[in-house]
């Protein structure tokens, strides 16, 4: 039986035209800034004088900027005329436990996070060989890639089981979050900022060097993220089935 969580984020995130035209819009734009930006000399070109097209750089960044928007809104956001039920709802007027609720938001993020991976995955293959990047250095770009693409939904989840119906609020504090997490200045992050780390991940011959910290951090986060989702979704639980009794 299919969990009744995942199958309503997958109607609201798969069976409806908005969704569908923000992913064709993703790809369209991307591709677009691909052609306007492709490198008119060859990679050997760039090579012989130890410089890089920016392709690489623009596709990624503008990647991130659509990975955010998109698993935020999937998180926390109504989706046009869908109608994502309540947490109060579900647990109020559905019966479900608390683990079918974590389970199918949980499953959901994951499987979204990887579809948004591989959606984004042609473009950055092509900006990658021609920007001469190494299959290992690119390997883990979109590795960490995923690993943004999870957090911010976790993040985006975590605002939503807390402030449940308050929309502006959500809205507000995950835009900031991600401002903080994926676009702030590296100056206040100077060892883990995301931008900086694609970029050192670029050239850097010693990868698990380069990626062990952050790897670390992103773990920790992950974890603390699950564990408080799960807290306070068994908090709200108990109370309103304390409630019906």
């Amino acid at each position: 039986m299919i969990n009744p969580l995942f199958e309503e984020q997958m109607k609201a995130g798969f069976m409806n035209f908005f969704m569908f035209r923000l992913h064709l819009a993703g790809l369209a734009v991307l591709t677009f800034l691909v052609f306007l930006f492709y490198p008119s000399q060859p990679v050997s070109y760039f090579l012989a004088r130890s410089v890089k097209p920016e392709m690489f750089n623009i596709a990624l960044y503008t990647i991130l900027a659509f990975i955010s928007y998109l698993t935020i809104k999937s998180a926390i956001s109504n989706i046009q005329n869908t109608t994502i039920i309540s947490m109060d709802d579900w647990f109020l007027y559905t019966g479900i436990s608390t683990g079918t609720y974590l389970k199918g938001r949980f499953s959901y993020g994951l499987f979204y996070s990887v579809f948004l991976t591989l959606l984004f995955l042609p473009i950055l293959l092509v900006a990658g060989s021609v920007s001469a990047l190494s299959p290992a250095n690119l390997s883990v770009i979109i590795l960490f890639i995923f690993f943004i693409t999870v957090d911010l939904y976790l993040t985006g989840l975590f605002f939503f089981v807390i402030f449940k119906k308050q929309h502006w609020l959500q809205s507000l504090l995950v835009w900031f979050a991600v401002v903080l997490i994926v676009f702030l200045s590296p100056n206040l992050f100077p060892d883990t900022h995301l931008l900086r780390l694609f970029m050192i991940l670029q050239d850097s011959e010693r990868l698990w060097e380069t990626v062990e910290k952050p790897l670390y951090l992103w773990i920790v986060l992950t974890m603390a993220l699950v564990a408080a989702i799960s807290a306070i979704v068994a908090f709200y639980s108990r109370r309103i089935h304390d409630r019906q009794r």
